[in-house]
């Protein structure tokens, strides 16, 4: 006989809560994503104490009250598994009318705890349940240590498809959990997604009838809470109550949340777990090494592993498996308790995670425990050695940013802490800074001669890298240099000089005593660990191997020292390199790889980096975006590279930036940009001046300067002028074997005679001479990039003396040399241009500019400009000139006889 049914008003969900109250916000996201449940055989909200996971099964069955669900509120009574099924019956007879409850009855497992018998018993309960049916199971963490988690992860095994189990748990709900995710089985809701966000906390916060929410409280709220529902709701609750002063002093201590985790985390806990927890506090991450060593014990792994499963607000550390932080509010109140109970323990576990970090190579870490320490002087020796630290590694950035804000007299009279301050500031371009502190040193006695800091000796070595790179190539005295190297015996300081002089030689051009400086540098400082100044002596050596025309010695150089960096990826030494290796890709035109480094590099390249980096990332960065056509970013590259460059004596980089600028408008046809930028730079009035009417000392920014002025002139048709810049640059670069650069203003120079219309055979020998006296292999990305039309004169030439191009450059610039074949062969397509394309293409050959090509057509200015983009990429060229020379060709090869 079937026990009475309720009626059926009462029926539609068992245990069916009131609505939503006036202070429970409606999380939509969530609910939408418990809506997925029914694809799933088991779906678990995991999550810590007070994140809403009740609140939210009770949202969900009261607004989809059309489908069928049992909600049990789990309680002790329930580890008894006939226990629980009762209830289980009980609850799925309430919503069925054809429920047989007959065959259900485990009164033949009273006294059973066997798995089998219950699973029998559990497969009877379904088989009468029609139609589909959620069971939800809330605090499912109480089950601990009872069979039935088994029991249900047994039936979730074998159930009938409509049969859909919701659990709701502080802890791992007790079975395994990666094999059901595998299997596609399992819908996991954790912290991160019941998580408050902005809007929701706005939404609460007017709920409990709080006044509007400033910006920067809601940030704090949000960084302090993290999203925990508990946490935010007391944090408002106050709010509504006190104002913004409850707000700006809400933490852990807050007298609601000492009560909540005093009784929901630390009751029940075991004494050994309990002490753990609270001294853990004192650390911002940790694992079972850090904690066995700091804590004096040997179980922390086991402990931890015990924590991560009751979910006590142990958050894991992104990126960090094994490590694991507490909640920001938690941890204010561990350390309250800890201060309370046993403060003792404090200062002794902050040394041993001082250490730790130290032995790990973690200086940050390692200050950030000593500033806590009640020891000040403590805290100062721990910076000294991490300035030490950081000065070897090049991480200026971390000197400038602990030490600058200290007391001047305490930094100026500890040398460990001066001396580091002093090189950042300088390496890092800040030169007012350095000069105020270098001063101020001048009238310490204990830096005079007679004092304990380091004498005289030490400051000339500050004071003369002040004025190497705040001078730049405008400091040149040998004397100085000399000094400079004999400034202190003292092997660190010895070293850098080596490597600063290395430097100045390389900017004025002696290539040769560059290398032997450098590699004496380099052998020196990596003995003594400084890291970042060995790869800064690499790159001076690839750079000296690069102006040279050792193209080869300089990839090795570079990527013998990237391999050997791969283990500490964007660390300043990496960045030092990975500039140095982008210019290396791009050389042999490996441009996708290239731009992924530069990619990566922008973000990292700041204050603290070597102007050399910064405008090395920027300029190649925009011309390979300029090559792909993404002109609009390749421009604002270079603005604001432009904007970086103002705030110091930078003519040599700025250079390089005009010769970047006037070359991308000298490909884009843009006369009138060629013009304004040619007068922002003074180019005119330099030349009208005579800056490029004889030879000079290898000095860079005259070579860029003058580079930019030869692309100017070009366009104007001045191709005597032009000429004469570009050899008069070329030969004062010969001179000091700058065969790279060379190389460039030849490769111009070539181009220039041809345009000028100089015959055919003396520009075939003068090729045959740049090739012999350069080697091919110099002849690289840059030189055509940077001579528009000496590739499309290249291919020619060989082409009209009968010599085909080298298989290897068609190989590594496919996009260069794309268009012809040896000569007697046909190209390996045909060119097809539009019909419009061919109107356009035949006033141009007749010498109209663009704007009398719009008139002649009928089309607006941009529309023949896209045309002639058009043009120019499927004719493979860069500009009118090379287009119109490759038309005059073809149209003599047709008319050629035979």
């Amino acid at each position: 006989m079937k026990t009475p049914l309720p009626s059926p008003a009462a029926r539609t969900n068992a245990a069916l809560p009131d609505p939503p109250g006036p202070c429970t916000i409606i999380r939509s996201g969530l609910l939408a994503r418990l809506d997925q449940s029914n694809q799933f055989p088991i779906t678990l909200i995991l999550a810590p104490a007070g994140s809403g996971k009740s609140t939210l099964l009770r949202q969900w069955q009261t607004m989809r009250p059309s489908r069928k669900s049992v909600r049990l509120s789990l309680q002790v009574q329930d580890r008894d598994p006939v226990h629980f099924l009762r209830r289980l019956i009980n609850g799925i007879r309430q919503l069925s009318d054809d429920f047989d409850i007959s065959s259900c009855l485990p009164f033949d497992l009273e006294s059973t705890q066997a798995t089998e018998p219950l699973l029998q018993l559990s497969h009877r309960i379904f088989d009468g349940v029609r139609g589909e049916l959620f069971i939800l199971l809330d605090d499912f963490q109480v089950l601990d240590q009872s069979p039935v988690p088994q029991l249900i992860a047994g039936l979730v095994e074998q159930l009938p498809t409509p049969i859909h189990f919701i659990l709701s748990s502080r802890n791992h709900p007790g079975f395994s959990l990666s094999k059901l995710q595998l299997e596609h089985r399992l819908l996991l809701i954790d912290r991160r997604h019941l998580q408050l966000d902005r809007q929701q906390v706005l939404e609460l916060n007017q709920l409990l009838g709080g006044a509007l929410l400033p910006e920067i409280l809601l940030d704090r709220l949000l960084a302090l809470t993290e999203g925990w529902m508990t946490g935010v709701k007391i944090a408002l609750i106050a709010y509504a109550r006190s104002g913004m002063d409850a707000l700006t002093s809400f933490n852990g201590s807050q007298p609601e949340l000492v009560d909540y985790f005093g009784y929901v985390v630390l009751h029940n806990l075991s004494s050994q777990v309990r002490s753990f927890l609270l001294q853990t506090a004192v650390l911002d991450r940790f694992n079972g090494e850090l904690c066995d060593q700091v804590l004096l014990r040997q179980d922390s792994a086991r402990i931890l592993d015990q924590m991560s499963f009751q979910q006590l607000f142990l958050l894991p550390v992104e990126e960090k498996p094994g490590w694991y932080r507490h909640h920001a509010l938690l941890n204010d109140f561990l350390r309250n308790r800890l201060q309370i109970e046993q403060p003792e323990l404090i200062s002794p576990i902050l040394s041993r995670a001082v250490d730790y970090h130290l032995d790990q190579g973690e200086p940050e870490l390692a200050l950030s425990y000593a500033k806590q320490y009640s020891d000040h002087d403590f805290f100062i020796k721990i910076l000294e050695l991490c300035c030490d630290n950081w000065l070897r590694e090049g991480n200026f950035r971390e000197i400038i940013r602990w030490v600058e804000p200290l007391p001047e007299k305490l930094v100026l009279d500890r040398a460990d802490l001066a001396i580091p301050l002093i090189c950042s500031l300088i390496l890092s371009r800040r030169f007012n800074q350095a000069r105020y502190y270098l001063d101020s040193l001048k009238g310490n006695p204990l830096w005079s001669d007679q004092g304990r800091l380091g004498g005289r000796s030490t400051q000339t070595f500050l004071e003369l890298t002040l004025q190497l790179f705040q001078q730049d190539t405008d400091f040149r005295a040998d004397a100085d240099l000399e000094a400079l190297l004999n400034s202190s015996g003292h092997r660190d300081i010895r070293a850098f000089s080596l490597a600063m002089i290395a430097y100045h030689k390389l900017l004025h051009g002696y290539f040769d005593e560059s290398i032997n400086y450098a590699i004496q540098a380099k052998t020196v400082l990596a003995q003594l660990g400084y890291r970042f100044l060995e790869t800064y002596a690499d790159l001076i050596l690839a750079l000296c191997d690069r102006a040279m025309g050792h193209s080869l010695n300089a990839t090795q150089t570079v990527e013998q020292a990237f391999r050997k960096l791969e283990p500490y990826p964007h660390t300043p030494s990496w960045i030092n390199i990975a500039t140095a290796r982008v210019v290396m890709l791009y050389e042999q035109n490996q441009l996708t790889r290239a731009q992924l480094l530069c990619e990566e590099l922008i973000p990292l390249v700041g204050s603290a980096s070597a102007t050399e980096v910064i405008t090395t990332v920027y300029l190649t960065l925009s011309r390979i975006l300029y090559l792909q056509g993404k002109e609009g970013r390749a421009r604002r590259l270079l603005e604001q590279l432009s904007r970086i460059l103002q705030l110091g004596n930078y003519d040599r980089f700025v250079g390089q930036l005009a010769q970047e600028r006037m070359l991308q408008a000298l490909h884009h046809e843009q006369p009138e940009v060629l013009d304004e930028l040619a007068e922002h730079y003074r180019l005119p009035q330099r030349f009208k001046a005579g800056y490029w009417r004889d030879t000079r000392e290898y000095d860079e920014s005259w070579e860029r300067y003058g580079l930019a002025t030869a692309y100017w002139l070009q366009r104007r048709g001045c191709w005597e002028d032009a000429e004469t810049v570009l050899g008069i640059i070329a030969a004062s670069l010969k001179r000091y074997g700058a065969k790279a650069r060379a190389l460039v203003m030849e490769a111009n120079l070539l181009v220039v005679q041809a345009r000028a219309k100089e015959n055919t055979a003396g520009i075939t020998n003068r090729l045959r001479r740049l090739v012999k006296y350069y080697g091919l292999t110099n002849i690289n990305r840059s030189t055509f990039d940077e001579a528009p039309g000496f590739a499309r004169l290249l291919e020619q030439t060989l082409q009209d003396i009968g010599q085909p191009l080298p298989e290897s450059y068609r190989n590594n610039y496919p996009d260069i040399f794309m268009t012809a074949g040896p000569k007697g062969t046909a190209p390996s397509q045909t060119i097809s241009l539009t019909g419009k394309e061919q109107e356009i293409m035949e006033l141009l050959v007749r010498g109209l500019d663009n704007s009398s090509i719009s008139k002649q057509t009928g089309i607006a200015l941009s529309t023949t400009k896209w045309h002639l983009k058009n043009i120019y990429a499927k004719l493979g060229v860069s500009n009118r000139t090379e287009a119109i020379r490759l038309q005059s060709s073809q149209a003599s090869a047709r008319n050629r006889p035979g």
